[in-house]
């Protein structure tokens, strides 16, 4: 199978890297920094990891409370305590 991107055929797995790479490049720009992957964005790169994980696998009052300062706590899953 093949996809045309920008006039140019390609597969599925170069799209999905095309893909990546742009995503990357927007948040290395988004954060001002020039590689992403550099160890001292370690913690960048673990909050980024972490952010993800929130909006894509967890549900808010269930998975997480949001407290009146803004502070973002995660609920045991297995005691329901913060």
């Amino acid at each position: 199978m093949n996809i045309t991107i920008i006039g140019r055929k390609c597969t599925p797995r170069e799209s999905f890297k095309a893909r990546a790479e742009e995503k990357l490049k927007k948040v290395e720009k988004f954060f001002h920094i020039e590689n992403l992957a550099d160890p001292e964005n370690l913690e960048i790169q673990h909050n980024i990891i972490l952010a993800l994980r929130a909006h894509n696998l967890m549900f808010k009052d269930q998975d997480y409370v949001v407290t009146s300062e803004g502070e973002v706590m995660i609920v045991d899953e297995f005691t329901g305590r913060i």
